[in-house]
């Protein structure tokens, strides 16, 4: 979750209670820090405090943070961003205006309340399919009101995880698909519909392929079919019951 305060950002990473000082952050470490001082002597060792503080934490001598920096707690954080005590709860704010004390008072109550779906689906935040973890999260005791909870106690809790998988794939021929979609003039053969023109004013339909390439189909017009989206999301992932009924009056019944 990321909070700002001036010119900094701040990333709260909940789930181990860190505080980052994100790259790129203008500190105004050594020189705002004077104001509040009560006397030139106490102006010259907060000022030297605050450069040390600023050099040994990554300030490259132009007030920008060239290094993520970590912190104990949210006003250890602010308090090296502005070179003065800062209560942290109060200065770091995120996007929707909540300050980090609202955020972290709103979270806790949430969790004593729902506490089964909301860390159900904090692990499985950028991890599996939806088909693999709605079996986990959900259940007939789950209402709408819960769930509605859920979504808005989650919102921006972290930016997304980047994750690198090695992939394998089956590679298409893209000209065989158009071809198809262009000889139907992109109308759907088994229900009729026809198409719709794209934002870039081109027509929109979906080759899929009769048996999947996955079960040994072959990459042929012959294998091939121009349909709508829905009826090609129901072919693809609908119950055996609903694509027997769909294809009942089209030249491929069951």
């Amino acid at each position: 979750m990321l909070f700002k305060y001036d010119n900094a950002v701040l990333e709260f990473r909940e789930d181990v209670d860190e505080y980052i000082v994100q790259s790129g952050s203008v500190i105004n470490t050594a020189y705002s820090i004077s104001d509040s001082a009560t006397s030139a002597i106490e102006r010259r060792a907060r000022v030297d405090r605050a450069r040390h503080i600023a050099k040994r934490m990554g300030w490259n001598g132009s007030r920008i943070l060239n290094q993520n920096v970590l912190f104990p707690s949210a006003s250890s954080a602010a308090d090296f961003v502005a070179g003065d005590w800062r209560s942290g709860t109060q200065v770091w704010k995120n996007s929707r205006g909540q300050t980090l004390g609202e955020y972290k008072d709103r979270q806790q109550s949430f969790k004593r309340t729902n506490p089964s779906l909301y860390d159900k689906v904090l692990r499985n935040i950028a991890t599996n399919t939806d088909d693999e973890v709605v079996g986990e999260i959900t259940s007939e005791g789950t209402g709408l009101s819960e769930i509605i909870a859920t979504l808005e106690a989650l919102s921006n809790v972290q930016p997304p995880e980047r994750v690198e998988r090695i992939v394998s794939k089956i590679v298409r021929n893209p000209k065989i698909a158009l071809l198809i979609k262009k000889q139907q003039e992109y109308i759907c053969e088994v229900c009729g519909r026809e198409p719709f023109r794209q934002k870039t004013g081109t027509l929109y339909a979906e080759a899929d392929h009769i048996k999947p390439l996955g079960l040994g189909g072959l990459d042929t017009p012959e294998n091939m079919r121009c349909l709508c989206a829905q009826c090609h999301a129901v072919i693809t992932h609908g119950s055996d019951e609903l694509i027997k009924e769909l294809l009942s009056s089209s030249k491929w019944q069951p």
